[in-house]
């Protein structure tokens, strides 16, 4: 997917994304390739934040 960079891979084919340019720069998206389907997620600070606590 152009102006993104598979940043995590979540395991059965679903990878996390971090959209680096348009609109939606900085933003994570869940990219779901068994179900072809693209979802937005939270900012990438939160994100991170979050995986950090895990």
């Amino acid at each position: 997917m152009a102006g993104s960079l598979v940043i995590a891979e979540a395991g059965c084919g679903e990878f996390v994304r971090l959209i680096v340019t348009g609109p939606s720069a900085g933003q994570i998206w869940f990219d779901d390739m068994t179900w072809d389907h693209l979802r937005p997620g939270p900012g990438f600070r939160n994100w991170y934040l979050s995986w950090l606590l895990r």
